[in-house]
C-alpha cells in the first residue's frame, strides 16, 4: 500500500501511471470477479498453477484457494487503502511541509514527524471502516471453494433444510466480529483523537454500530 501511495504521488509519469491503473482497475471491478481472475485465470496467463492444492510457507501450510483468496482481498483492499492514506496526507496543510524543508528536514523525516501524525486523524476512521468491510467480504471466498463460515453454513443447510436458522447463525457470527472491531476502532480513534475535536462529543456505541453520527459530526458510515 505504501509503495503504491509513493507511486501515485510520484512526479515520474511511468510510476504514477502504473499506480493509477492499479487503483482504477481494482476499485472499478467487483471483488468476486477479481477472485475468479486470480484463482482460475492466472494459470492460463502464466502457464503454471500459482495456487496448487497445498502451499507450504515455512511452518505454515495453506490450501491454494485460501492463498488466492488472501491475495485477492489484499490487492483489492490495497487499492482502497492507498487512496485513503493519500487523502489523509493531502489533508495536511502544504505550508507545514514547506516549513519543515526550510528547517532542513528530509522528506522521510518530514513525513514521520510532521505529516503522518496529523494525517492519522483523517486516515484512521475510513481505514477502520475498510477493515470492517473486509471482515464481511471474506464470505465471498466460498465461491473458490474456501471452507469458511458461509460455505460451512451451506453444508449444514444442505443437511438440515433449515435456511433461516442456519444463515441467521452466520449473521450473528459476523455481527459479533464487526461489533468487536467497532469497539477496538473506537478505542483507537479516542486514543488518537481521530474522530472528534475537543469541543465535540464522541459518537456513542449505538451510533457506531448503526453507522450514524450526531448532527454536529455529520453523517457517515461504511460503504
Amino acid at each position: 500500500m505504501s509503495t503504491f501511495l509513493i507511486m501515485v504521488m510520484s512526479p515520474n509519469p511511468v510510476l504514477k501511471g502504473v499506480a493509477v491503473f492499479y487503483v482504477w482497475f481494482f476499485r472499478g471491478t467487483p471483488l468476486l470477479v477479481q477472485m475468479f481472475i486470480i484463482y482460475f485465470g492466472t494459470p492460463y496467463l502464466f502457464g503454471i498453477d500459482l495456487f496448487p492444492n497445498d502451499v507450504h510457507l515455512g511452518f505454515l501450510s495453506l490450501r491454494g484457494s485460501v492463498l488466492a483468496g488472501i491475495v485477492a482481498l489484499s490487492i483489492n483492499e490495497g487499492a482502497y487503502m492507498s487512496e485513503i492514506v493519500r487523502a489523509g496526507v493531502l489533508s495536511v496543510e502544504p505550508g507545514q511541509t514547506e516549513a519543515a524543508k526550510s528547517l532542513g528536514m528530509t522528506y522521510g523525516l518530514t513525513m514521520r514527524r510532521i505529516v503522518l501524525p496529523q494525517a492519522l486523524r483523517v486516515i484512521i476512521p475510513p481505514l477502520g471502516n475498510e477493515f470492517n468491510n473486509m471482515l464481511k467480504t471474506t464470505s465471498l471466498m466460498a465461491v473458490i471453494s474456501v471452507t469458511e463460515l458461509f460455505r460451512v453454513a451451506q453444508g449444514v443447510y444442505a443437511v438440515t433444510f433449515k435456511p433461516f436458522e442456519v444463515f441467521l447463525g452466520v449473521a450473528v457470527y459476523y455481527l459479533a466480529l464487526t461489533t468487536i472491531w467497532t469497539l477496538i476502532q473506537g478505542m483507537i480513534e479516542r486514543r488518537l483523537g481521530a474522530s472528534t475535536t475537543r469541543s465535540e462529543a464522541a459518537p456513542s456505541l449505538r451510533q457506531r454500530l448503526l453507522g450514524i453520527s450526531s448532527p454536529r459530526l455529520g453523517g457517515g458510515g461504511t460503504r
